[in-house]
């Protein structure tokens, strides 16, 4: 009888490891079919890309434009979730468009990167002193805590934010049953590396929005919220969170009816209104 009880549980463990992996591999495979327009504007752009302290970035728009807005992907995601800015003429005529792989992804250098969300805007902070000018921020998903981490810690790098379907509230950001599983060494030996970096970095987010939660007021910058009532990954009640804690005089929420969680694809008009206005181009308060 135990035998019994002991194969199977490691037979249902088996079977949602495999389950497990076949859904992170269509993730990787959805995902590297939707970045084969970036690279291939990469390729037909090749000064485009550059390395600059370890992070590779693309940037589009005039090189002497007074400012720049720097898009921070997701976890998982490359500078590629970013493409349709990067070609975006409305865009790129006013503004230079600067969209970074984070460390662990895409084209900037793999290997033992730190998940906290400390050591990611740590990094991207080092980078961008090199990027002249001003510099706005927009980051999506995991991106978006990272860049709100940075304009804690490095407000003279930020001169405005926005948050595109982010996570600021850790009490909807606990590691689930498919992180901790997917921590598994029989597991993570099947995963792609920028997979189990973006594994890393869910198991330790919850308690690196835990340490942010009482440095929201330390963001003094305009900043703006764009969040979908249906987002099924980000859920809608972190914006309420947000505005606790947010200055309200800076503080723009733009709440959708719908567009999920995947806004910078799906919403494109929406952000690129939002990015033109946070710059004092079009429609500014």
């Amino acid at each position: 009888m135990r035998r019994r009880m002991i194969f199977g549980v490691l037979a249902a463990l088996f079977v949602a490891g495999a389950l497990l992996c076949g859904l992170f591999w269509f993730l990787h495979r959805e995902m590297a079919a939707m970045h084969a327009a970036a690279e291939a504007y990469l390729a037909a752009h090749p000064d485009a890309g550059s390395t600059r302290k370890e992070i590779f970035s693309v940037t589009a728009g005039p090189a002497a434009a007074p400012a720049s807005f720097i898009l921070v992907h997701g976890s998982p995601g490359s500078w590629g979730d970013f493409a349709d800015y990067v070609t975006d003429a409305e865009l790129t005529t006013a503004l230079r468009i600067v969209t970074p792989d984070r460390p662990g992804y895409g084209h900037s250098p793999a290997g033992a990167v730190p998940p906290s969300l400390t050591d990611q805007s740590a990094r991207l902070a080092a980078w961008a002193e090199g990027i002249p000018g001003k510099r706005y921020w927009l980051g999506h998903s995991f991106g978006a805590s990272i860049v709100a981490r940075l304009a804690m810690d490095r407000p003279d790098l930020v001169d405005g934010v926005i948050l595109l379907a982010g996570a600021m509230d850790p009490e909807w950001e606990k590691p689930r049953w498919f992180h901790r599983l997917a921590d598994l060494s029989l597991v993570r030996r099947f995963l792609p590396p920028e997979l189990s970096t973006a594994n890393d970095e869910a198991l330790a987010y919850y308690h690196d929005l835990t340490a942010m939660e009482s440095d929201w007021s330390k963001i003094q910058c305009p900043l703006i919220i764009v969040h979908a009532e249906n987002d099924r990954l980000a859920d809608f009640r972190h914006v309420a969170f947000a505005r606790e804690r947010l200055d309200p005089t800076r503080t723009e929420v733009i709440a959708l009816k719908d567009g999920d969680h995947f806004l910078p694809w799906n919403r494109h008009e929406i952000v690129v209104a939002a990015m033109l206005r946070m710059a004092g181009l079009k429609g500014a308060k």
